[in-house]
């Protein structure tokens, strides 16, 4: 289960420390045998984090919803459920055919309507090389986290599904309209 929520929310929150400040980024990761694979722009301060830090904290977000009492016909208190994966890990650099192979696999993971994906050493993706810092993020240890009214009766967790299911969907349609009329407000 834990592998699956990576594959299907690959966009993680990434935590390092460095003295006493904490600096996050977020990028998506492949899961690839007991490593995190991911790539960042090297002009991205955390790409020089990741070069002199070791221990990173990861935390992938799946579905997640608050669940209101008025779903249900049994009295209840309102709830949050989620799903998150905490992942620690060390930091390793790529070597450029580590960083080829990884744009390839999370391209082909990623991407369903590329046409012929990703093929190796192509030119376009060659020039861009010099400008991506890879590394994989050795895990150490993962705990996942679900609070998916798991402990109530069958009835009441296949509401709560069923309320994820459309708050979700409601709730990237209002995000989605946001962007749409910024961006139209922008174009005028």
């Amino acid at each position: 289960m834990i592998q699956e929520i990576v594959k299907l929310f690959p966009l993680a929150t990434l935590i390092l420390v460095e003295k006493d400040e904490i600096h996050t980024s977020f990028i998506p990761l492949i899961w690839k045998d007991s490593k995190l694979l991911g790539h960042i722009d090297v002009h991205n301060p955390m790409s020089k984090l990741l070069q002199k830090q070791k221990a990173v904290k990861v935390i992938f977000h799946g579905p997640e919803n608050y669940i209101s009492p008025g779903h249900f016909t049994s009295p209840e208190f309102p709830t949050y459920n989620y799903m998150k994966v905490e992942v620690n890990t060390e930091a390793v650099e790529m070597n450029k055919d580590e960083l080829r192979t990884s744009i390839i696999e999370m391209t082909e993971l990623l991407d369903h309507q590329f046409p012929d994906n990703l093929k190796g050493k192509e030119e376009r993706m060659e020039k861009t090389m010099d400008y991506i810092y890879g590394f994989q993020l050795k895990v150490i240890d993962y705990t996942g986290r679900f609070k998916m009214s798991q402990d109530k009766p069958k009835a009441h967790f296949l509401k709560a599904i069923e309320v994820l299911q459309k708050e979700e969907v409601k709730r990237h349609e209002e995000i989605l309209g946001y962007f749409t009329n910024f961006q139209t407000k922008k174009n005028h």
